[in-house]
């Protein structure tokens, strides 16, 4: 695996993590990684994550 692959793949899995703990609150979890929301949304959209799916199940996988 590549540091870029590495890296991209560290990121997606930081905003699950984070998207879970704040049960898929985007502003929150802007607020505890220290993003502004634009930024969050444009992560979320670049690792092609939906924040709806961590309101509706718990199970969302990795």
């Amino acid at each position: 695996m590549s540091l870029e692959e590495a890296k991209s793949r560290f990121e997606r899995d930081y905003l699950i993590r984070i998207l879970k703990i704040t049960e898929g609150n985007v502003t929150q979890a802007a607020k505890l990684s220290k993003r502004n929301r634009t930024e969050f949304y444009k992560l979320l959209q670049k690792h092609q994550l939906n924040p709806s799916l961590i309101r509706q199940s718990q199970d969302f996988s990795t």
